[in-house]
């Protein structure tokens, strides 16, 4: 069923549909509080210049 584009579960507090139960509990419990699916939680990384290795212009390092 993953390679159809039949979106079996569908939203009845809002319009949304989706593919896949677990995307369908992860909205319900992110939008709208119902359930108590886990939700994934991304967190940000940012790297700073010097550790990607890249200088200033002119030459200066950090």
């Amino acid at each position: 069923m993953l390679h159809s584009n039949i979106k079996a579960f569908k939203c009845s507090s809002c319009s949304k549909e989706y593919k896949e139960r677990r995307t369908y509990e992860i909205h319900l419990t992110r939008v709208h509080g119902i359930g108590n699916a886990k939700v994934p939680v991304r967190e940000k990384k940012y790297l700073l210049a010097k550790e990607v290795g890249h200088a200033r212009k002119g030459g200066a390092d950090f």
